[in-house]
């Protein structure tokens, strides 16, 4: 039995693709050979390569893996946690932070096999991790918006802090732009 073979034994994500008609063997196969060929996730390849529906294999490894399936479409970008980790970690791993409680953050990922992102962003935080199910093709676009957020209100701070933001005398008057909490 080869590797690819071994891999969709009925237990694998693969298989339950297969089980699903969502995928034949052979796609299966030869979409797991190419995502590890790739170094891509096993999920972002299929939603790339084979154009399968990103809601259709959420629901899937969901009813798989037993881990919670979440609508980003119903989260308000703002409110996400995303200074508690690093960008770059974010786009690697393709993990959002979607919740914090306590010392427990809560990520949104798209694919359920992706411990290594738990164990990383846990690690770079100091903080227990939890998994949220996420649809790929969601999460692609959150994190595209939550980064260009986060760059928008960097530079924000940044315009404040050198000076652009900060008091004018306007003759014997003082006025002040907006506070920054972080100016002070």
């Amino acid at each position: 039995m080869t590797t690819s073979q071994a891999a969709l034994k009925p237990s694998s994500f693969a298989g339950r693709l297969v089980h699903d008609r969502l995928l034949s063997e052979e796609q299966a196969r030869n979409a797991h050979r190419e995502a590890l060929e790739r170094r891509q996730s096993f999920v972002q390849y299929l939603i790339a390569e084979t154009h399968l529906d990103s809601g259709q294999i959420a629901l899937a490894a969901t009813d798989e893996f037993g881990v919670p399936l979440l609508d980003l479409d119903a989260l308000d970008l703002a409110e996400l946690p995303l200074n508690l980790v690093d960008e770059k970690l974010v786009s690697k791993h393709r993990a959002l932070p979607i919740f914090r409680r306590g010392n427990r953050l809560f990520l949104g990922v798209s694919d359920p096999t992706n411990h290594r992102a738990l164990d990383e962003i846990g690690f770079a935080t100091d903080m227990a991790t939890n998994m949220v199910l996420v649809e790929e093709a969601k999460l692609a676009v959150a994190i595209e918006q939550a980064i260009m957020a986060r760059d928008r209100a960097m530079s924000d701070i940044l315009d404040t802090a050198s000076g652009r933001g900060a008091a004018v005398r306007v003759g014997a008057e003082r006025r002040r732009r907006p506070h920054c909490p972080l100016c002070q």
